[in-house]
C-alpha cells in the first residue's frame, strides 16, 4: 500500500476542509455554482467524487473505503434532508443520487486503478 508518508496529517486536514466546504455549500442560501452547471447535478457528482477520491488515497483498504463510502452517502443524504428544513433550500432526491454516484466515481478512480497522487506529492515534498 502506498503511504502518503509524514504528510498524512496535512492530507487529512485538507480533506476535512473539503468536507467543511461541501457542508457550507450545501447549507448556504446562495451556493457557488460550477459554470454551465445550472440545473445539472455535475456539482454534486464532482464534490462527492472529490471527497471519496481524496480519502481513498489515504485509506486504501477495502473495509475502510466501504466505511468512507457509507459515511459520505449518509452525509450527502442528511444534508439534503437538512436543506429542506432550512426554509431557503429544498430537499432533492436527484441531488442525493448524484452525491451517491459521485462517491462511486471517486472510489472507481482511486488507487490502485490510478496512482496514489497524495503519496506522490508526499515524496515530492520530502525532497524539497
Amino acid at each position: 500500500m502506498a503511504e502518503p508518508c509524514r504528510h498524512r496529517s496535512l492530507w487529512h486536514a485538507i480533506g476535512f476542509a473539503l468536507i467543511v466546504f461541501v457542508i457550507y455549500q450545501s447549507l448556504t442560501p446562495a451556493p457557488m455554482a460550477l459554470p454551465g452547471d445550472e440545473g445539472s447535478r455535475l456539482g454534486h457528482l464532482a464534490a462527492y467524487g472529490t471527497l471519496m477520491g481524496w480519502f481513498s488515497h489515504l485509506h486504501e483498504g477495502r473495509r475502510r473505503r466501504i466505511g468512507l463510502a457509507l459515511g459520505l452517502v449518509a452525509m450527502g443524504t442528511a444534508l439534503e434532508v437538512i436543506q429542506g428544513a432550512t426554509g431557503y433550500r429544498t430537499t432533492d432526491l436527484a441531488d442525493a443520487i448524484a452525491n451517491t454516484l459521485g462517491v462511486c466515481l471517486g472510489w472507481l478512480l482511486a488507487p490502485p486503478r490510478l496512482p496514489n497522487f497524495l503519496a506522490m506529492a508526499g515524496r515530492y515534498l520530502d525532497r524539497k
